[in-house]
């Protein structure tokens, strides 16, 4: 997928502390609950599996995004189908494989299903939960045929244009560091990035002159040099969308700091963006309010 590879190991440590976490409270999340224990009434709710649970998961996280929902649906006793992102197709097959080796065969199974066909799939009676971890419009789209298949319920996961504001009295080093760390994971290709940041008047310039440093910092080049910070972006339509939007921006009074091309790395290879910061903007601006 492009992601650097010390980033990609950041990620497997995750998924292994987030599933230890999910495991050790599914005792207490799980246990049968009495509400009314009197002479008149006994009354309890009992936690009982639902059945075949279809999972969706992007590209960006494949690991860390599929976890989430698969270790609940796993220790709630229901079966899981994990649908890949086309840009990362063996991710799921690492979990069912996992599962096998352990000697749970279908419990867990991965499926390469295509997008266009998961409307179909969903008609499949067998199928009683959803979860989806990407798009907004994905997400929009799969509660439509959701709706016209039954009122089954369905998680979600999507990617959002976070906001973050910088204030009067805070630690600008430490502000701008986390800031552009979160912006520039996984070369921007995040759900819980931050995307625009709103600083106090007082500390504005202070901010600018420490983020652009760190902006610039950052490393291009092939993911699996230990060196290489910014991998290529995932998704081809991704650079022309983004140029079109810091165009559209320029034009309108919006100043780019640094960065704002597409470029390839030291070889000619690869489909990257600079590290880019950008001035002088509002939510007239498209790059604003765009979920990249």
């Amino acid at each position: 997928m492009g992601k650097p590879y010390k980033q990609s190991l950041k990620e497997i440590t995750s998924m292994i502390q987030v599933s230890k976490t999910l495991s050790a409270l599914a005792e207490q999340s799980l246990a049968t609950e009495v509400i009314e224990d009197s002479e008149g009434a006994y009354k309890k709710i009992t936690k009982e599996p639902i059945g075949p649970v279809f999972l969706l998961s992007p590209y960006n996280y494949p690991l860390l995004s599929v976890i989430g929902s698969l270790v609940p649906a796993i220790l709630s006793g229901n079966p899981v189908i994990i649908k890949p992102s086309p840009y990362t197709p063996l991710s799921a097959k690492r979990f069912s494989a996992a599962f096998k080796e352990a000697g749970h065969e279908l419990l867990v199974q991965e499926s390469l299903l295509h997008t266009k066909d998961i409307s179909q799939f969903l008609q499949n009676p067998s199928i009683n939960y959803v979860h989806l971890v990407g798009h907004s419009e994905t997400g929009r789209t799969l509660y439509r045929e959701i709706a016209h298949k039954s009122f089954i319920d369905i998680g979600l996961f999507l990617s959002s244009n976070n906001g973050v504001y910088v204030s009067e009295d805070c630690n600008i080093g430490s502000a701008a560091l986390q800031i552009i760390k979160s912006s520039m994971d996984n070369s921007g290709q995040s759900s819980y990035r931050y995307s625009r940041v709103f600083v106090h008047k007082s500390k504005y310039e202070e901010f600018l002159s420490t983020a652009e440093p760190l902006i610039m910092s950052y490393s291009i080049g092939d993911p699996m040099d230990e060196v290489t910070s910014l991998g290529p972006i995932t998704e081809p339509d991704t650079i022309d969308m983004l140029a079109k939007s810091l165009e559209d921006a320029a034009s309108a009074g919006g100043q780019i700091v640094c960065g704002g091309n597409a470029v390839n790395d030291e070889n000619g290879k690869g489909r990257f963006f600079e590290p880019t910061l950008l001035t002088g903007v509002d939510d007239s601006f498209s790059i604003m309010v765009r979920v990249i």
